[in-house]
């Protein structure tokens, strides 16, 4: 009886760990199909990033593709923004930022959701994180120019938006942040 216990019990773990790794699988695979894998910013590099988008207390903080959070984080508790709104895609990361976000306690001030970034509402947002592959850079930046006010800062590592094709951003800030080139924008 005990071995038909024990039998039993191992295989209820092993199909647990094959359901966790599958979720996880899936969702990749819906982050990559989508444009943006799940590749998290070096901790070291978010918060002298932020710290050229000249956010304030008075600003609503939004990252589109917020994978684990750690960049919503750091906008709340080391820049003080009013609120903060991530929005991802996949369920894998927003399990961990929703993680993340409940042991810092910020849960308050910072919202999560699952959505596209080509469609989340940005309309009342006044800052913008974007680090995404190029096609979706382009295809975000069409739906920002629409939703986005007029002064809204827009801060892309790594992968520039194109200010010909997307005339409503104008570049104020070129910089280096380790290797990876930042580059900000302003909503005109």
């Amino acid at each position: 009886m005990l071995v038909v216990v024990l039998v039993v019990s191992e295989l209820l773990v092993v199909s647990a760990v094959t359901a966790v790794l599958l979720w996880m699988f899936l969702s990749g695979v819906r982050s990559a199909s989508s444009g943006a894998p799940f590749v998290p910013m070096k901790a070291s590099r978010v918060r002298p990033l932020l710290a050229g988008m000249g956010l304030t207390g008075n600003d609503t903080f939004c990252d589109l593709g917020c994978g684990d959070a750690r960049v919503l984080a750091c906008a709340v508790r080391d820049f003080g923004v009013r609120r903060a709104v991530g929005y991802d895609v996949a369920w894998w990361p927003l399990w961990l930022a929703r993680r993340r976000i409940r042991r810092a306690r910020l849960g308050g001030r910072v919202t999560l959701q699952q959505a596209d970034a080509r469609t989340a509402p940005v309309s009342e947002v006044t800052a913008v994180y974007l680090y995404l592959y190029p096609r979706l850079v382009d295809e975000v930046a069409e739906h920002l120019a629409h939703e986005l006010r007029r002064g809204a800062r827009v801060l892309c590592p790594a992968f520039p938006i194109d200010t010909r094709r997307h005339p409503r951003f104008r570049l104020i800030q070129e910089r280096k942040v380790g290797t990876l080139n930042a580059y900000l924008y302003q909503v005109v």
